[in-house]
């Protein structure tokens, strides 16, 4: 059977995500994680996607995007395929480096894009990899509250204004609903949609 063709369409929102091979890091040293980031800001400048909320793990990442035009393929294509040929030259390593194609979910942005977001950043937080989720830099968490700056290529308007009209009593809410730790319910549903689940060494 042949792989089952991507949903793609202007305007979709999607929940991106993958993981090494053999669950093995993807990720080695701070030096990899500045490379995937400056190839993912590459990619939302080539392709026209607004990127909402990212977090690197040691040996998996997601993505919360929205595309303006129908070219996620296209997109992830490039993405993947640039970190992978990075990687393999660095390290001198041949073969695969993620599990398979990305994976991604369509996201219904009215029902399910904060509980989403907040599923993203507590990733080191449920890990154990750190106690405040400020301190971990490789997630748009920081960005979001304050403590680092928004890059150019992260798009923090939509979902900051969800919280509210001016930005700093929006990154407040931001950062109380981001502490209350989500229902069981919502955890399974959104764990089961990722299908991480028994990645580590975080726990999705």
């Amino acid at each position: 059977m042949g792989r089952p063709r991507r949903i793609q369409f202007e305007g979709a929102f999607y929940h991106i995500y993958n993981r090494g091979v053999e669950k093995r890091p993807i990720f080695m040293e701070e030096r990899d994680r500045k490379m995937f980031l400056q190839f993912l800001a590459d990619a939302v400048s080539e392709f026209q996607l607004r990127l909402i909320a990212y977090c690197l793990m040691e040996n998996h990442y997601h993505l919360f995007l929205q595309t303006l035009k129908a070219n996620l393929q296209t997109a992830m294509k490039n993405l993947q395929g640039k970190y992978a040929q990075y990687v393999n030259f660095r390290y001198e390593r041949v073969g695969p480096l993620f599990q398979g194609r990305y994976n991604s979910r369509l996201v219904n942005a009215d029902q399910y894009a904060l509980a989403l977001t907040r599923y993203i950043h507590r990733n080191p937080l449920e890990a154990g990899s750190v106690q405040k989720l400020d301190d971990y830099p490789w997630s748009s968490y920081p960005s979001y509250s304050g403590k680092m700056p928004i890059w150019n290529w992260l798009d923090a308007s939509w979902l900051l204004g969800q919280f509210g009209s001016e930005t700093n009593r929006a990154q407040q809410n931001f950062i109380q609903f981001h502490e209350q730790v989500p229902t069981h319910s919502e955890s399974s549903v959104l764990a089961h949609a990722s299908d991480l689940t028994g990645v580590r060494p975080s726990r999705v």
